[in-house]
């Protein structure tokens, strides 16, 4: 454990598997911070799940050494109560850059953000949840996500083909992408340095991908990987409009 009054605080839940749609695994999740909410600075959470074996989340907390038992005591409760099957937890420093750990959490406050619309909007939920559609899937999310980067007052093109079938007006996702972006994100992205920018937009939108369990979708049987569809989408818009430029 690192000798500061604060650390990163790495727990590993298995959670019932009542609770593996993204949208209940976000609402165990703002259960147990609820709970601990008073003892942790800052925290993000991953999604995890490999080939036959159950889903499990990973949650960080940036907390204070003295509080660390606390926080076991209200995980044992919710273990007791049947929503955790289990938990491991690691006290060891979170090794990454700033602009990681900054992407995280980040990318976590987008997704929580981006959950709480989806549950209040029917069409917001038959885009997010089509298991038929890829083309209208493909479309709002990348949609969405250049949006998000316009907030975030980085350069993203359109590319009008999606743009224009992404079945909700350019200003509603516009408005989806404004909400999902929490306070003080742009004074944070301020204090990361220029040439680590990249990785952080790369690091962000991998997060926030994971967050709502969209990083593949299965469409007509077949596993698409949605979040490097959407990446590519991104960096081809700046390749055309590169092209565009050159012709002078």
């Amino acid at each position: 454990m690192e000798h500061s009054n604060e650390f990163y605080l790495q727990v590993e839940l298995l959670l019932n598997d009542r609770y593996w749609d993204w949208r209940r695994t976000i609402d165990v999740i703002e259960l147990i911070i609820a709970k601990i909410n008073k003892f942790v600075k800052k925290w993000n959470f991953n999604r995890y799940q490999e080939p036959g074996k159950p889903l499990y989340v990973v949650l960080r907390f940036n907390i204070g050494i003295k509080d660390r038992d606390k926080i076991e005591e209200v995980l044992k409760n919710f273990k007791h109560d049947g929503i955790i099957v289990n938990f491991k937890l690691y006290d060891k420093p979170w090794k990454e850059p700033y602009f990681v750990i900054i992407a995280h959490e980040l990318a976590t406050q987008s997704a929580l953000r981006f959950k709480h619309m989806v549950d209040k909007s029917k069409d917001l939920l038959s885009i997010t949840e089509s298991q038929v559609d890829l083309h209208r899937v493909i479309s709002f999310f990348y949609c969405l996500m250049r949006y998000v980067l316009v907030q975030l007052n980085f350069r993203a093109p359109r590319l009008w083909e999606y743009e224009r079938h992404s079945f909700v007006s350019s200003q509603k996702v516009s408005e989806i992408a404004k909400l999902c972006i929490p306070p003080r994100t742009k004074e944070l992205l301020r204090k990361i340095k220029v040439q680590d920018r990249g990785s952080f937009l790369e690091r962000y939108i991998h997060c926030f991908f994971n967050c709502i369990g969209r990083q593949t979708i299965i469409i007509n049987n077949k596993t698409i990987y949605l979040e490097n569809i959407v990446k590519g989408m991104l960096l081809d818009s700046i390749l055309w409009e590169w092209m565009a430029l050159s012709n002078h």
